[in-house]
């Protein structure tokens, strides 16, 4: 119904400008507010990440990615955070590797938000990369092939290769969901919120929050049990403190 209003009232400036009517009949006319809809997402485990992994590297070729690349478009994906799109148009010009530390940087023209990005990667990351680029142009596409299109299907099928569930209770996990698993990582181990929005390259704290807030339970008990530990470790030491 919004595209309808917006046609409206674009519709009565023009009569306003054009000088055929004094006023815009649709003055008045709102455009309604659009409630987003929520695709539930979910993150994998890193057990479950690691058979995500060999899955791929056991699976055959789809779409023109062998199954040793697609394991590694997974692991620059959560690495990084970067869109199906963004990794599909990776060059090796882009992989910078022997800097220190290794990054990937991203012109802004080949990003959502259109601001560039510089992404540092771990050094077994970029051996791996290393290893598979081996002496291609710097020009030369990263992962080519057609795997971008199906993206989804592609990772569904590893997803059942390797025994898990492209849906359960806490949601899907989608080629998307490796943009958010980095989040997620980043909450996990205690990243800042602010270091966790740069690597992401979101605008804004409250977007990167998101993920900090789609935590499972387990994760939850993890904190709670290092907080208590921590709290163990501090009363230990006071009473060593007291009875000294």
């Amino acid at each position: 119904r919004n595209s309808y209003r917006r046609a409206l009232i674009s519709f009565g400036r023009w009569l306003m400008k054009s000088g055929r009517w004094p006023q815009s009949p649709f003055a008045r006319l709102e455009i309604e507010r659009e409630v987003e809809f929520q695709h539930p997402r979910r993150a994998l485990s890193d057990e479950e990440f690691q058979r995500l992994l060999a899955a791929a590297r056991r699976g055959g070729v789809f779409q023109d990615l062998d199954g040793e690349g697609r394991a590694l478009v997974y692991e620059v994906a959560r690495a990084t955070g970067f869109r199906r799109g963004t990794i599909a148009t990776l060059t090796v010009g882009d992989c910078q590797l022997n800097e220190d530390p290794p990054q990937i940087a991203i012109p802004a023209a080949r990003i959502k938000g259109r601001r560039p990005q510089v992404n540092p990667i771990p050094e077994r990351l970029a051996a791996q990369l290393r290893s598979r680029l081996g002496l291609r142009p710097r020009g030369a596409l990263v992962f080519p092939g057609r795997w971008a299109r199906d993206a989804a299907k592609m990772i569904r099928r590893d997803l059942e290769r390797g025994g898990l569930r492209y849906r359960d209770d806490a949601g899907f996990y989608d080629f998307h969901c490796l943009r958010g698993q980095l989040g997620v990582d980043c909450a996990r181990r205690g990243v800042p919120l602010v270091v966790a929005q740069k690597l992401l390259g979101h605008r804004s704290v409250e977007m990167t929050a998101k993920h900090y807030s789609s935590l499972h339970v387990s994760d939850l008990a993890g904190a709670v049990e290092k907080l208590d530990r921590e709290r163990a470790g501090v009363e230990k030491k006071a009473r060593r403190k007291r009875s000294s």
